[in-house]
């Protein structure tokens, strides 16, 4: 299966937001093994096991029903060194190797350590095999079947011969340009001097660079709308929260509320007569009228407020 950007879900939340950290998981295919396996490693030989109740030496462990095909576990004439076969075939198109490898910033077991090799399977068609160095003695090491064993990634030939890696050059530091560098150092030492710095903007164009991008028509008409919508929705709010400030509606909208309240529980005989000539009657009630009529307006500035909050997270999401 191709590999997960977030290693299997093991990354946290920050290092998930991480572009080249989640470009580096998702860079190739896991592969799992067919079944569950435990390995038992004294220093000197290995037992292996499918259920940790029977135990058999480990030599040259074939498949079930597959005793034609290479074998499933093999330790190998190098201490220590046990040899597992996937249970894959892996063919590839001409000049495209491929790297056998542990899963990238997945959670590494303490028990072994996978060996990194690069077959050219472009034209080696055999079996896709991981050599493991065992390192825990005495307890066993368990590698179960719902968890990726390894990761393989294409790779060109052309980028692991000899031929390209013998022609790189140190250059001296006068070479460099000093000013990208300068300011990607000002851009990283002070990241909180912006009060909205656009936040994931390397990641953006990263992601850009590699095309992903909205395809369609509706999906970029719908998200100018929303840009358009969001902006005029955050001007009018603001204009709003201005004359909320400036007439006192701030310290209103608790009063309004118990006014509201103590009204819905009964009315008095002024203010049922008020009522009833559509007109406060006295100073008092005239203050609550023109209070009431002032709070609504100052609860629709508020909720607009909440909606352009809501709108602006949508849009940086």
């Amino acid at each position: 299966m191709r590999a997960t950007k977030s290693a299997g879900g093991t990354l946290p939340d920050r290092h998930h937001r991480c572009e080249p950290v989640r470009v580096a998981s998702g860079f190739g295919w896991y592969v799992f093994l067919p079944l569950d396996l435990y390995i038992l490693f004294d220093g000197m030989e290995a037992k292996w096991s499918f259920d940790e109740e029977q135990w058999f030496a480990l030599d040259s462990i074939c498949y079930p029903d597959a005793q034609s095909y290479p074998p499933f576990l093999v330790m190998t004439e190098d201490h220590g060194i046990l040899q597992i076969w996937t249970g894959l075939v892996v063919k590839t198109e001409p000049d495209w190797s491929v790297l056998v490898r542990a899963p990238a910033n997945y959670f590494q077991p303490t028990g072994y350590q996978m060996l990194e090799g690069v077959i050219e399977t472009d034209h080696w068609t055999g079996p896709l095999f991981a050599n493991l160095r065992l390192l825990r003695t005495g307890s066993r090491i368990f590698f179960p079947a719902n968890r990726p064993f390894a990761q393989i990634q294409p790779v060109p030939r052309e980028v692991h011969n000899d031929r390209f890696l013998n022609t790189f050059q140190m250059k001296p530091p006068a070479e460099l340009d000093w000013d990208a560098f300068n300011k990607t150092e000002r851009a990283r030492s002070r990241p909180n001097t912006r009060l909205r710095r656009g936040e994931g903007r390397a990641t953006i164009r990263s992601r850009r660079r590699r095309g992903h991008r909205h395809s369609g028509v509706a999906s970029t008409g719908f998200a100018a709308a929303a840009r358009t919508f969001v902006a005029f929705a955050g001007l009018f709010s603001s204009a709003l929260l201005i004359a909320f400030q400036l007439f006192g509606w701030a310290t209103m909208v608790f009063r309004v509320v118990r006014f509201a309240a103590a009204s819905a529980g009964g009315r008095s005989r002024r203010s049922t007569s008020s009522a009833s000539a559509n007109l406060p009657s006295s100073p008092s009630t005239r203050a609550r009228f023109w209070r009431t009529r002032a709070s609504a307006a100052g609860v629709a500035a508020a909720a607009l407020s909440v909606f352009s909050a809501s709108a602006r997270r949508f849009e940086s999401a």
